[in-house]
């Protein structure tokens, strides 16, 4: 756990190879006997640091890992950077556990449209095409932080109503 915290503070200075190079360490002693509680301050130290490093694909894929070891289900925080990162991967095409994870509740407020989108991408449904227009696409073009991955997420959201259709 200390060698965890040091990677945090790498992580925070973004010395991002010294924290890699801590956390390759330390992952090459973890294994499936491992407290769980020291797996899952592993996986969301990894999360953070991927997330430092702006890396979607590996912080979605972590903090899930994080998710499923901590049982923690309310993290505000956490929640719109898992959504943010599903958004803007290159890779995650399929929104079902993270539509089915109890943490998207604790988006609420100005914050909950996010847990909305995720869970009209997750249904597939031929007419989410029209709600993503109506209601998604003002909130998106309006914010600096989502505007630039419009495209992306509309490729998704067709991805997401194509697959179910053939389903």
């Amino acid at each position: 756990m200390i060698k965890l915290q040091i990677v945090t503070l790498f992580t925070q200075a973004k010395d991002f190879e010294k924290a890699l190079e801590g956390l390759n360490e330390i992952e090459s002693r973890i294994t499936e006997s491992t407290n769980i509680g020291v797996r899952s301050q592993f996986y969301r130290t990894q999360a953070e640091l991927d997330k430092a490093r702006g890396d979607f694909d590996a912080f979605y894929y972590h903090a899930l890992l994080y998710l499923s070891t901590s049982g923690t289900t309310e993290d505000p925080t956490l929640a719109f950077d898992l959504c943010m990162a599903a958004l803007f991967s290159s890779k995650v095409c399929s929104f079902g556990e993270l539509a089915a994870h109890p943490i998207l509740k604790s988006l609420s407020g100005e914050d909950k449209w996010l847990a909305d989108l995720i869970l009209l991408l997750d249904s597939g449904n031929p007419s989410a095409n029209d709600v993503f227009h109506k209601e998604f696409i003002p909130l998106i073009k309006e914010s600096p932080l989502f505007s630039p991955y419009l495209m992306t997420i509309q490729r998704k959201l067709n991805l997401s109503i194509f697959l179910q259709m053939i389903a």
